[in-house]
């Protein structure tokens, strides 16, 4: 059974909590992004990209679980396109980070596989 179609997942709870949580990590991850690299993880024990996915890839998650949004792409994937951008685009006026087109493919990317998940969790039940 696909664990986007379980109960856990449709509860409101599970709404209101991951609701919180994307108000809560959308900024953080914004600070995160506009500090001095040598405040984050080492980048020779975590790839940067991979971290890009996750992120991404974990907030297509909450805004699915917070929203449920009908047309995924314009309610989710699109929005989440532009915040990557912004942070990239935010990282170029620093002086201690620099735009990633990079980064925002793999920004990109997690939020893809999680649509390619949520439909095919869709046909499952269908």
């Amino acid at each position: 059974m696909c664990i986007l179609n379980q109960a856990w997942y449709l509860h409101s709870l599970t709404r209101v909590i991951s609701t919180i949580l994307l108000f809560i990590l959308l900024p953080l991850s914004l600070w995160v992004a506009l500090i001095p690299l040598d405040h984050i993880v080492d980048p020779a024990v975590v790839n940067d990209k991979v971290l890009h996915f996750v992120a991404f890839f974990g907030f297509a998650v909450l805004i699915d679980a917070s929203f449920k949004p009908v047309n995924f792409w314009f309610k989710s994937g699109l929005p989440l396109a532009a915040y990557g951008a912004i942070i990239e685009i935010l990282q170029s006026f620093t002086p201690y980070r620099s735009f990633s087109g990079w980064d925002w493919v793999a920004d990109i990317a997690g939020v893809m596989v999680f649509y390619l998940i949520l439909i095919k969790c869709k046909k499952c039940t269908e």
